[in-house]
């Protein structure tokens, strides 16, 4: 036996020991509903997919949702200029 590695392996077994008597092991539930959407969220192709299509609604709603504001924003300025023009 080496004793430059038997300090070592005392250590380990030590340690060993002292995990076993603090930690308690649990049954780990079934399935979760976490662990189903990262099965299709993560999926090859379909994850791939889903991902798209979020990516697409979010650019689309953004400039969807800023079509209200940006018009409102060009009618205060074009009524602005024609205020500034009449004077």
């Amino acid at each position: 036996m080496d004793w430059r590695s038997a300090a070592i392996e005392a250590r380990y077994a030590r340690i060993a020991e002292i995990q076993e008597r603090v930690t308690t092991q649990t049954r780990r539930p079934g399935v979760t509903l976490s662990d189903k959407l990262d099965r299709i969220l993560t999926h090859r192709f379909w994850g791939l997919l889903i991902f798209v299509a979020i990516m697409t609604l979010m650019f689309q709603s953004i400039f969807t949702f800023a079509r209200w504001p940006m018009d409102k924003i060009s009618q205060g300025i074009d009524a602005l200029g024609q205020a500034v023009a009449a004077c």
